[in-house]
């Protein structure tokens, strides 16, 4: 907790970090808030155990003294200005008193100096130690004493309270991060690896430690030329999300596919500082869409084949009855030759039938119903049929 310290009127104490940015002011905070201290005060410069004084011109424009201590358990400097006019102004008013020139120039910067310094290096240092206490231990502090000393203690809590919620928000994020089933990565500007989620490790077979510092050119697999890589660059070098399929590479030299997402990281000021690429394995999807690809092609051909098989049994229907016509008009004795061509032309037809049953069936235009069959007598008409169509260089046996 901090206690109640003494700071002279008028004072103004200022919270800067080590760089030079003010995070809070006891004047006019919100003016100021956010720029640079004076360029004369110098931030490496702390208080010592004798202290220093600094004589710079404040946000203002006005001539002060300036003193400073570091908080060690922050990137912070408090700082302590008081007006030179009214530092001084006490040694002044005793050296006029007692009409004493001489003792006027001696005690002039003296005892003005030390009037200020005393005081206020003492609240500075007051000051820290209860803001590292409350930094440390993450607990506000108790905004008491003087207006300037409860000004700085309330911003001091205000920047403590949002320190705390982009923590959480930080931890938030990164437990998402590591939690998230598809594959994250993300790089510097340069396009240098940074960070690696579990999923990236899992699915492509590359630790923390051995993607961290690489490229992503880790993953090509050469299935993609040198233009899709330009056009990946010009489009999230311009500020906008490139969103793509890609042919990758494990570690172990398998191939998958991933639908991959690149976006731009901006800072405050709308600069890209890296970019974050998340992706999803669709290898498993591809291959189902190439099956169902494969199976529309096949009902495409079942369906031609059952049209083509309707109108040849139409036309085998035709030449089987002719056939029989024909067979009727010969005599089995006297044409002998005849009726065996007229034979063989019904056997014919009667196989082109069942051909065309079978097409009709692959092409679902006919109900298939099993039945028992003689395997050599299948055999025997398909030997017959075939002898008539392969060339005669060609020949067949049957034991």
């Amino acid at each position: 907790m901090y206690k109640r310290q003494s700071l002279p009127s008028g004072a103004v104490v200022t919270v800067a970090t080590d760089d030079g940015i003010i995070v809070a002011r006891s004047r006019d905070p919100g003016r100021w808030v956010g720029r640079p201290l004076p360029s004369q005060i110098d931030p490496e410069q702390p208080l010592g155990s004798r202290g220093v004084l600094v004589e710079a011109s404040s946000l203002e424009g006005e001539a002060m003294l300036f003193a400073n201590v570091s908080v060690r358990t922050a990137p912070w400097r408090v700082y302590a200005g008081w007006s030179e006019a009214e530092a001084l102004a006490p040694a002044r008013r005793e050296a006029l008193e007692s009409g004493a020139l001489a003792i006027l120039l001696l005690l002039l910067t003296a005892t003005g100096l030390a009037w200020v310094y005393l005081p206020t290096t003492s609240s500075l240092r007051r000051l820290v130690q209860g803001t590292e206490r409350a930094f440390r231990r993450r607990e506000p502090l108790s905004p008491q004493g003087p207006q300037e000393v409860r000004s700085v203690a309330q911003r001091f809590n205000d920047t403590l309270a949002a320190l705390e919620r982009t923590e959480d928000e930080a931890r938030k994020l990164a437990r998402a991060l590591t939690q998230l089933a598809d594959p994250v990565f993300i790089t510097d500007p340069s396009g240098v690896i940074e960070y690696v989620n579990p999923a990236f490790e899992k699915l492509n077979g590359y630790s923390a430690s051995e993607a961290t510092g690489q490229r992503p050119s880790i993953l090509k697999s050469g299935a993609h030329g040198p233009e899709v890589y330009s056009e990946l660059w010009r489009t999230i070098l311009a500020g906008h999300t490139y969103r793509g399929r890609f042919r990758n590479r494990k570690k172990n030299g398998d191939l998958y596919s991933e639908e991959k997402t690149i976006a731009p990281l901006r800072n405050e000021a709308g600069d890209t500082t890296h970019f974050l690429s998340t992706g999803k394995d669709v290898t498993e999807q591809e291959a189902l869409g190439e099956r169902l690809v494969q199976a529309e092609k096949l009902e495409a051909v079942g369906q031609m084949a059952g049209g083509v098989a309707h109108d040849f049994n139409n036309l085998l229907t035709a030449i089987s009855g002719y056939a029989e016509l024909l067979a009727t008009d010969l005599d089995p004795e006297v044409d002998v030759e005849a009726m065996d061509h007229v034979q063989k032309i019904l056997d014919g037809a009667q196989m082109g039938g069942s051909l065309t049953r079978q097409l009709l069936g692959f092409g679902r235009r006919n109900i298939a119903q099993a039945e028992a069959v003689s395997l050599n007598a299948v055999i025997e008409r398909l030997t017959e049929f075939l002898r008539r169509v392969i060339p005669a260089d060609i020949r067949i046996s049957l034991d």
